[in-house]
């Protein structure tokens, strides 16, 4: 389905070639908002890895099983050979030979600089965590102004550095397989509108997340969603899925694909509306549309997940027993390893320098912090 823009692009002044349209064009207007996420980000990014929170999350006194070590360190090898091979066909290669940025290149851009930001959805409460066996270095979390949940050196979010390849692949991959399945859903149903083909392709990503998660991510120990409400899979297992996740996982890519699919007569997308009328494949063109789509991306990311997600986060679930018994999975932020209560209705949010409730149950006050609610980082 192509949505045609209401009129055409103001040509470009003869006199000034390179000079953009002076109406605000989408293409503008999405590109200051990337400008301003991407300097955020890499203001963040720097003073994380920088600074003495950039240290690996350890596993604690719980090693992952030998078949799920072997699992992850494989996985993370190839994933990183695959995003490497992404990286080439859909940037570099369309580059060098066409000296030109196709949309899957920004797409694969606008997942590299999505990435950092996966576990944004923990910010006032860890409900999930990453297995901390998998290559880390904590969290961007732990340098994000206003963060409630504990993340420092050695506890937090132990976001795994293999995030960014699964970014690089997923997000062109899905947006392109979204985009097929809304296509599809035209051909065959003619009269959905945008908002029903949408519907289909969110139902379509909720079946495939459901069958994928619940029987490769989260048994093979890649991270758990043990504060997710509404458990609709071995809720009682340190693999189990909540409904929540499988719904905002579909909306997630299907950001990706909905700004792929719509595009005008021109073959611009919402974000790149403009962008026919700078000339030239020039560096500043290329440019705009990355920081457009870069925004158009993350704004997305932020409404239909992490934002929405946080207020599930703020009413986390107990905790499964068999995630309790896993410090792997903890991320040093509960269980017995450092005598914390884990995150549950009856456990009260901490807050940096608040009190909180040891692993008896037992309040401990802010003045007595020093000696008892250190978080010490295991093994």
């Amino acid at each position: 389905m192509v949505m045609s823009s209401s009129r055409p692009e103001a040509p470009v002044p003869a006199a000034h070639p390179r000079a953009l349209p002076r109406t605000s064009s989408p293409l503008r207007i999405w590109a200051v908002v990337g400008a301003v996420l991407v300097a955020a980000e890499a203001t963040v990014l720097l003073k994380w890895v920088t600074g003495p929170n950039f240290q690996r999350v350890p596993t604690g006194p719980d090693q992952p099983p030998g078949w799920m070590r072997a699992v992850l360190d494989v996985s993370q090898l190839a994933a990183v050979g695959v995003a490497l091979l992404v990286v080439y066909r859909l940037l570099i290669r369309p580059w060098i030979r066409d000296r030109e940025v196709t949309l899957n290149g920004l797409f694969v851009i606008a997942g590299l600089l999505a990435a950092p930001w996966d576990g944004l959805s923990a910010f006032p409460q860890h409900w999930f965590n990453y297995n901390s066996y998998l290559f880390n270095r904590g969290s961007i979390l732990s340098e994000v102004p206003g963060a409630i949940s504990p993340n420092g050196p050695g506890y937090g979010q132990a976001w795994p550095f293999f995030g960014f390849a699964a970014y690089v692949v997923l997000v062109p991959g899905l947006g392109a397989v979204g985009a097929r399945i809304m296509r599809a859903a035209h051909n065959r149903f003619p009269g959905l509108g945008p908002a029903g083909l949408v519907g289909v392709c969110v139902l379509v990503m909720m079946v495939a997340n459901l069958i994928v998660e619940s029987t490769i991510l989260l048994p093979l120990g890649f991270y758990h969603l043990g504060g997710g409400p509404w458990p609709i899979i071995n809720g009682n297992h340190y693999y189990g899925l909540p409904f929540m996740e499988v719904l905002h996982f579909a909306l997630f890519f299907s950001v990706p694909a909905v700004i792929r699919y719509f595009v005008n007569d021109k073959g611009e997308t919402i974000a790149e509306r403009g962008a026919n009328a700078i000339p030239g494949a020039s560096w500043r063109k290329v440019g705009m549309r990355a920081l457009a789509v870069i925004g158009a991306v993350h704004i997305g990311f932020l409404a239909v997940y992490h934002v929405p997600v946080m207020l599930y986060a703020i009413n986390s679930r107990e905790y499964p027993q068999d995630v309790k018994e896993r410090s792997y999975l903890l991320g040093n932020t509960c269980g017995k390893a450092v005598d914390r209560a884990c995150p549950g209705p009856s456990t009260p949010i901490v807050r940096p320098g608040s009190g909180y409730f040891d692993w008896e149950g037992n309040y401990v006050a802010p003045d007595t912090r020093s000696r008892t609610s250190r978080l010490a980082p295991g093994g």
